[in-house]
């Protein structure tokens, strides 16, 4: 069974299984990036913290910190998140009505951050985020505090700073890839994920090892798919790249929330709405990206779908 085939035919049997969830209402920009500060480690990684505080009063803060992982990830369209202090990737404090809060593992408490809008000027980032006083003493009463979902928009100059603490080139991919043309960098991105594509897709049949996918996604997986992610910074991609957004966007992006979200499929053999999305935006990729690009690909994709009907 080839690649396409088994990743159609999943995306079409796991489709009937997702869900719409209602939206929360989106309040925009009422906290504004006051500063932004780095020189430290946070997981072993280059660390920076977003100073982010109430337009009507400074004094009344969140501190976000995130390294270079996780701000990857952020750029990338992915969704980071800590919850019950669970992702030393990302954490976070307040200091709030002169009272200090944090996460906890012990308390419900978390925090959620994802690109909503991005473009050469500015990202709006989305925030939920619910901390908890520190506890001193077993009885202690706790209180918590609670964003409801916001947004607050970090622009192109702080961004630009972010990355440059973060230790993210700021132009040098740019620069690099100037010499190919839109459908040159998407075919050279493909080329080089769908190696890993096939990998991953070993996994998603019934016989797949637990352990064997924990170890591979691990050791052999994350080391490359980072080295591609960094390689193909997506803070680059301008209307005039409309192929290469799409197979970095929706195939190298898309292949590892695929590779995270069949970690319930192996271990307990549940779908999630993740591995579902991934799968349908990985064979529209596919698709989209041969079309504009790759006329060869495109009839052979365009065959494996007809000997599927």
């Amino acid at each position: 069974m080839t690649l396409r085939t088994l990743l159609g035919a999943i995306g079409i049997l796991l489709a009937t299984s997702s869900y719409a969830q209602p939206a929360e209402p989106l309040v925009d920009n009422i906290y504004k990036v006051q500063d932004l500060y780095g020189g430290f480690l946070q997981n072993k990684q280059l660390g920076a913290t977003i100073n982010l505080c109430q337009k009507e009063d400074a004094t009344q803060c969140y501190f976000i910190t995130l390294n270079h992982s996780s701000f990857l990830d952020l750029l990338s369209g992915f969704s980071i998140q800590n919850r019950r202090d669970n992702n030393p990737n990302l954490v976070a404090t307040a200091q709030l009505r002169s009272m200090r809060f944090k996460l906890s593992k012990e308390q419900d408490s978390g925090l959620i951050l994802s690109v909503v809008e991005q473009n050469d000027d500015y990202m709006k980032v989305k925030i939920l985020i619910q901390l908890a006083t520190p506890k001193t003493k077993p009885d202690e009463v706790t209180t918590f505090v609670r964003l409801p979902t916001s947004t607050f928009t970090i622009y192109q100059e702080d961004i630009h700073k972010l990355k440059s603490l973060l230790g993210v080139s700021l132009d040098g991919k740019e620069q690099k890839f100037s010499e190919l043309n839109d459908c040159e960098l998407a075919n050279q991105i493909y080329s080089q994920t769908a190696p890993l594509m096939a990998e991953a897709m070993r996994f998603m049949t019934p016989t797949a090892s637990q352990t064997e996918y924990y170890a591979w996604r691990e050791k052999s997986f994350m080391p490359r798919y980072q080295a591609l992610r960094e390689l193909y910074d997506p803070i680059h991609y301008h209307q005039n790249r409309q192929a290469s957004k799409i197979v970095h966007d929706d195939y190298l992006i898309a292949l590892g929330g695929m590779v995270h979200g069949m970690a319930n499929l192996v271990r307990y053999d549940i779908t999630s709405v993740k591995l579902v999305d991934s799968i349908n935006q990985i064979n529209s990729a596919e698709f989209d990206s041969a079309y504009l690009c790759d006329r060869e690909r495109l009839k052979k994709i365009t065959a494996i779908n007809l000997d599927g009907i």
